[in-house]
């Protein structure tokens, strides 16, 4: 298991690491406008939204799944980030660039966007010093069309062939058609969908894979422990499905627990930390984060919500994206949830919460230079 976060503060926590396979592929709205566009990943605050919705649906009480985390959270979550086989990808960190990377390829560096575990952890350890990009003769080790990097010795395809590697996912668009309940008329349009390779002579299976810190697994959630309550939800998520168009099957995962684990060190304050959730600063942790951030980026965060049969739009959020490189501040978790829910006649009568707490995994040498 991973060594303890927040030790300092006499806690003892296990980081679970969960694999999540999508048989029939996944539709997960990005930016932009359309059904089209949609993203191969599942952000931590998607993630937490889909557990709380899915608590709820069980006729669970949602305050004593929210309660928590309004004062010390029971756990805390990672992004859903992409998994080749046994092999986990993390967001590469923001500002880094690596020793080695020709003029003529740091374009081809900044088009990558996820690193495997070992690349990463050769960051952390040596920052600008790190020799993590491959040679010419060696591109074997970039997949996904350069956005993702492997080390060289986990090289999972000996095929330097773009047409015949690695294509970790397929995102496509699937026709689709309505019709008008009056008239019988149809509309054609297409919906997105990220199709996971489920392995051939190129590439094991691929899928996602998240993490749980779990801080105070034991405490109450209605009548059983949160670590129950989790893998209840988590179940019940995977059969209702997570994302869009659910009624054809998308977004039904079934999740494993991964038998290896990511050794994280204490976040300690004024340590440089990768985030590995979007994270939402509490308004007196937004002057220092900002001010001694190494490298970030904004993410506006909006979207529908619905209460008792009517819409309603949320309202908007920034949010820190995962990559960043900032300062942890104080001892505990940082970031809060927030109550995204619209004021007026289109507010539904209770809140919205969206989970903004950062999960971050400490650097032992800062990533100087810019991206």
């Amino acid at each position: 298991m991973s060594e303890p976060l927040w030790a300092s503060r006499g806690t003892a926590v296990q980081v679970e690491l969960l694999s999540l396979d999508f048989p029939a592929g996944l539709h997960l709205g990005a930016a932009g406008l359309g059904t089209e566009s949609v993203r191969p990943t599942v952000p931590a605050d998607t993630l937490f939204s889909a557990l709380l919705a899915t608590w709820v649906r069980m006729g669970r009480d949602p305050r004593a799944w929210v309660d928590p985390f309004l004062s010390r959270p029971p756990f805390l979550l990672t992004s859903a980030f992409p998994r080749v086989g046994s092999i986990l990808f993390f967001p590469k960190p923001l500002g880094y660039r690596p020793a080695g990377v020709p003029q003529e390829e740091e374009k081809d560096w900044k088009r990558v966007a996820w690193v495997s575990e070992a690349v990463l952890n050769r960051i952390r350890t040596h920052g600008e010093k790190a020799d993590v990009w491959p040679k010419k003769e060696a591109k074997a080790r970039l997949l996904q069309g350069g956005a993702l990097l492997l080390s060289a010795q986990e090289v999972v395809t000996r095929s330097d062939d773009e047409k015949k590697r690695r294509r970790v996912w397929m995102e496509e668009e699937v026709p689709r058609v309505a019709l008008d309940r009056v008239t019988s008329a149809s509309n054609l349009f297409s919906v997105g969908r990220v199709r996971f390779s489920r392995g051939c002579e190129d590439l094991p299976p691929c899928g996602l894979w998240f993490g749980v810190a779990w801080v105070d697994p034991e405490r109450d959630c209605d009548g059983m422990s949160f670590r129950e309550a989790f893998d209840l939800a988590l179940g019940e998520l995977g059969a209702h499905g997570l994302g869009g168009d659910r009624s054809v099957g998308y977004g039904t995962f079934r999740a494993e627990v991964l038998d290896s684990a990511v050794r994280w060190k204490d976040p300690r304050s004024g340590e440089y930390v990768v985030l590995l959730s979007r994270y939402h600063p509490r308004p007196e942790e937004l002057p220092a984060v900002l001010r001694t951030a190494q490298a970030y980026q904004l993410e506006l965060l909006r979207g529908w919500g619905s209460s008792a049969h009517r819409s309603f739009r949320r309202r908007s959020l920034w949010l820190i994206r995962e990559g960043s490189v900032i300062r942890h501040q104080g001892e505990g978790p940082m970031g809060d949830l927030v109550d995204l829910a619209p004021e007026g006649e289109r507010n539904p009568g209770h809140p919205v919460w969206r989970y903004g707490l950062a999960l971050g995994l400490p650097l032992e040498v800062a990533c100087a230079g810019a991206d």
